[in-house]
């Protein structure tokens, strides 16, 4: 299944019933939901209480402790759910996954290919996950920098590049004026036609377009 938990507002359908009587502080109360969705409520400064859900989380597992801090009133220790030691443990990741992304960002906004954008923006969480998990359990000496990590991989992608020419086709030359051959300006020539189009040399130099015709010199060829 799919682990996540976090705060919830009160107002997304969580069991009130939890808050009756009122909780005490550092008490905390929960609830399970089928499949496996845990509903706790914590008491830490607000007589509301703060609110989780998780999917990864029992409401049977041991109460541990944190330490809170009151505006000019020293540390205290106050009892506290694993759930609540979890998330402030970890919380901040989508803050600092999106600071790592937009450091090196090739997400490009695309109005007419809109899906383009969905593909850029990917790329980069994939690029950020990717390094994050190179580096763990890594000594701190060892840890890898983001440009170092993308550089690695740029190198890897650009290693197993294979590069591909395009076939050689058989393809008339172009007559140029310039080179035509000196016979030209000897004897009479007569004009032929023949069964393809060719480009006239004389419009191309002269006019600077291209002219199909049928018709060639029987000496020059052209």
């Amino acid at each position: 299944g799919l682990y996540m938990y976090g705060t919830v507002s009160t107002d997304r359908g969580v069991d009130q019933n939890l808050t009756s009587p009122p909780l005490d502080d550092g008490e905390s109360r929960w609830s399970m939901a089928p499949p496996g969705l845990l509903c706790c409520v914590w008491r830490d400064t607000k007589a509301t209480g703060v609110w989780f859900l998780s999917t990864c989380h029992d409401g049977r597992a041991p109460v541990g402790t944190v330490r809170r801090r009151k505006r000019g009133s020293p540390l205290v220790t106050k009892a506290a759910p694993q759930i609540t030691i979890d998330y402030n443990a970890n919380m901040g990741g989508c803050d600092r996954a999106n600071s790592l992304r937009s450091s090196y960002n090739t997400y490009l906004t695309h109005k007419r290919r809109w899906y383009m954008s969905l593909f850029y923006y990917g790329l980069d969480v994939l690029l950020v996950n990717a390094h994050v998990y190179s580096n763990d359990g890594k000594a701190p000496a060892d840890i890898e920098s983001q440009k170092k990590f993308r550089l690695s991989v740029i190198a890897l992608f650009a290693s197993r590049a294979v590069v591909r020419t395009p076939p050689v086709t058989d393809r008339r030359k172009r007559s140029r004026i310039d080179e035509l051959p000196e016979a030209r300006l000897i004897g009479h020539h007569t004009m032929d036609r023949d069964n393809r189009q060719r480009g006239c040399a004389w419009c191309y130099k002269t006019l600077h377009r291209q002219v199909k015709t049928p018709y060639c010199c029987s000496v020059c060829d052209v």
